[in-house]
């Protein structure tokens, strides 16, 4: 759990570090540096802590899963990749909502 929250807090300090306030530099959005946001802020809580608690309470040790761990990762990256881009560009009707994300950086 501390990893994860580490994880998490780390994502949030490098996204407001690239995005602050008054300073709309997209020079500073970098794909690498969107991808290690999205890694952390969003992958790590939202797909492997799950997975790694059930892991857990099923008595396994999270060190013979690193496989696991990878592919998770992978896995949120991609989903907030898509619901970025989903937000973006999709048609406000199907998505069920106005996506405003890149409004507000």
């Amino acid at each position: 759990f501390n990893e994860v929250e580490f994880q998490t807090a780390s994502g949030q300090m490098i996204d407001l570090i690239t995005t602050l306030v008054g300073e709309k530099d997209l020079s500073k959005y970098l794909l690498p540096i969107h991808r290690r946001i999205v890694q952390y802020k969003t992958a790590y809580y939202s797909f492997y802590l799950p997975v790694a608690c059930a892991l857990l309470m099923a008595g396994e040790s999270l060190d013979n899963h690193v496989n696991v761990k990878n592919i998770l990762i992978e896995m949120g990256i991609y989903f907030q990749v898509q619901d970025d881009y989903l937000d973006c560009f999709a048609d406000p009707e199907v998505l069920g909502k106005i996506g405003t994300d890149i409004q507000e950086f």
